[in-house]
């Protein structure tokens, strides 16, 4: 007979709509202790018949800034995020206009320039070293250019080692340049 309920639907239906009472029941139960929790009875709430749903034909949208009541708020300088735009521009024309602009500049002058000319340097050196590798990378010229040099020094250093007035002076000017350039002078 077990095997009979079993697939008997009028038993399933039975079974489901008890299942679903219990949970009407359950859910009134627990409607009515929230509402004895708080100590309203049932007779104290009023039961308002459910008005039919309808479709709003037009719609208000109050403006930014205004409070609950629909009085609009003072407009605040900006877009409307607190002003800090404006506080920032405030705060750039005043130190503009106070000069702190030029005496940062004056101070800073001669490191600037100083850096900028340590850049200079670097950037030139680079050019040398890279024009000098380019020239060592070429067969023949190195040897041509060592070539050159030596024909200079012999023609025109020679004469002058050679002269015993003019040996004296070009020593005498080379040992004036190094005592210069230790500070001895």
């Amino acid at each position: 007979m077990a095997d009979t309920q079993r697939d008997d639907p009028t038993t399933e239906a039975a079974a489901s709509e008890v299942a679903s009472s219990e949970v009407a029941a359950n859910a009134v139960a627990a409607s009515e202790a929230a509402a004895s929790a708080v100590g309203v009875s049932e007779v104290g709430v009023s039961q308002t018949p459910a008005t039919e749903p309808s479709v709003e034909t037009s719609t208000t949208v109050p403006p930014l800034g205004a409070d609950p009541t629909g009085d609009a708020a003072p407009a605040s300088d900006g877009d409307g995020e607190g002003g800090e735009w404006a506080l920032l521009v405030e705060k750039m024309q005043a130190w503009w206009s106070s000069g702190e602009l030029q005496k940062l500049w004056q101070q800073s002058r001669t490191p600037l320039t100083v850096g900028l000319a340590l850049i200079a340097v670097l950037l030139v050196l680079q050019v040398y070293a890279g024009l000098l590798g380019a020239i060592n990378s070429l067969p023949l010229v190195p040897g041509l250019l060592e070539l050159v040099g030596l024909i200079w020094a012999v023609r025109y250093g020679l004469p002058r080692l050679l002269r015993r007035s003019e040996r004296e002076q070009l020593l005498g000017g080379l040992q004036q340049r190094w005592s210069s350039f230790r500070g001895q002078r």
